[in-house]
């Protein structure tokens, strides 16, 4: 069942990167979220889409809480990989980002610290 939901959630969000990479263009921050949550929802394969989305929120609007949350995205796809040592740093850095800036995090987005607060977890302390 969230196998099904999932590749219906990947193929709205597909559609939606192309909608607004078409009308709003690739930097802007519409287009930066739907890149993003693909990356999330494609896990160990959505790795390019996740680097895209931190270089692009990285050169627009690095403070923002998304660019953290995107990096912590891919940490999530290093992880989903296999990869620990590649993933801790962006995860740890992406964390202590949201953790800083989340005062501005939407009230409906607070799942999003959650659920990189859940990548985090497993890492081993340092």
């Amino acid at each position: 069942m969230l196998e099904g939901k999932l590749a219906e959630a990947e193929g709205e969000l597909t559609q939606a990167l192309a909608t607004s990479r078409r009308g709003l263009g690739d930097r802007h921050p519409l287009t930066l979220e739907a890149l993003t949550l693909l990356a999330m929802v494609r896990g160990a394969t959505g790795e390019s889409l996740a680097r895209e989305a931190v270089d692009a929120w990285r050169a627009t609007r690095p403070r923002d809480w998304r660019a953290f949350f995107a990096q912590c995205v891919l940490g999530s796809t290093l992880l989903a990989q296999k990869k620990p040592v590649a993933a801790a740093p962006l995860l740890r850095e992406g964390i202590a980002g949201l953790l800083a800036h989340a005062a501005t995090i939407g009230a409906p987005d607070h799942f999003l610290l959650e659920r990189a607060k859940g990548w985090v977890a497993p890492l081993p302390e340092r």
